[in-house]
């Protein structure tokens, strides 16, 4: 469709008398007004060129056919026929457009819209088929059964993908997508669209004592650790809570996923000093990673304070 046809034109006189007002008309091209001579003598020639752009209806027919008419002054003198067939070339073209560019939470919607448009030379019939490798079910429809898509035309539709904790892992959803006519007698090229993650490894370290007092050398005191995966990642274990009292010890040797805790506990006897000092302070962090790079929390602390009479009183 568009395409532009140029139809030359030779006029000999054959007969036995000169023509002195010779035209052309052709039903495509209209009249030919570049002949170089329009008097013609036994045996002489002319020659000329017309153009015609096909059209849409050309290619729904398969050929374009034109007449031309020779004459001289108001008598036609003789009618001639071209045909020329038409090589259909059936073709799409598809793209994609995906909202929002990135994700940061499970659930999250990733919206893909694609428009596929006819880019041969025929018309292709509705509906097309969009085959995406992220949707549900591995494909949509889009257009209007029954209806045809003209070149040039285009039709639109869009489909969604839930994020999944593998793809915040991940750091990134990658989708391809294509179209096919009915039957798949025609394929669009492929079309690819990445939405990158927002990743944030967390971890939250919560610690805490049991009982906050105490009142001579030898009483327990019981600390408690609480790893939490505050973030939207999984943490690759061990997890590992190093203790200002107690040192590095291995609490987990499994990952937690997001919102998953461990909790561990550790005993301490009072001692001389600390019945001293008055108070026990305690202070822990704790260590995971994600993508082979270590995450390390917060530091929290607990404190027990001495209940009696001080030593220097």
């Amino acid at each position: 469709m568009g395409t532009s046809v140029t139809y030359t034109y030779l006029i000999t006189n054959t007969g036995n008398v000169t023509f002195f007002n010779i035209g052309v008309i052709d039903n495509l091209a209209g009249t030919i007004s570049n002949l170089n001579v329009t008097t013609l003598a036994l045996g002489q020639q002319a020659t000329g060129t017309g153009s015609y752009v096909t059209t849409h209806s050309d290619y729904v027919n398969g050929s374009v056919t034109n007449t031309v008419t020779v004459y001289n002054g108001s008598t036609a003198l003789n009618q001639t026929q071209a045909t020329i067939t038409i090589v259909p070339n059936p073709a799409l073209n598809i793209t994609k457009v995906v909202s929002p560019s990135s994700y940061d939470h499970i659930g999250e919607l990733i919206t893909y819209t694609y428009t596929v448009t006819n880019t041969g030379n025929v018309d292709i019939p509705e509906p097309i088929t969009v085959h995406d490798s992220k949707i549900l079910g591995g494909q949509i429809t889009i257009g209007t059964s029954g209806s045809m898509l003209a070149p040039g035309q285009s039709v639109a539709g869009t489909a969604t993908y839930t994020i999944t904790q593998a793809d915040l892992d991940a750091g990134s959803v990658t989708n391809s997508a294509f179209a096919t006519g009915p039957n798949n007698i025609v394929i669009s090229n492929n079309t690819s669209a990445t939405v990158l993650a927002i990743q944030k490894p967390n971890l939250k370290m919560d610690k805490d004592v049991d009982p906050k007092t105490y009142f001579t050398v030898g009483d327990n005191i019981d600390y408690s650790f609480t790893v939490t995966n505050r973030g939207n990642v999984d943490i690759t274990g061990p997890i590992t809570v190093t203790d200002s009292m107690f040192g590095s010890k291995q609490i987990s040797s499994s990952g937690l996923a997001p919102g998953q805790s461990v909790t561990r506990g550790k005993s301490y006897l009072i001692t001389p000093q600390d019945i001293e000092n008055g108070f026990v302070i305690n202070s822990a962090f704790a260590t995971g990673s994600f993508n082979d790079k270590k995450v390390t929390s917060d530091t929290d602390k607990a404190i027990a304070k001495f209940f009696g009479p001080t030593s220097n009183l």
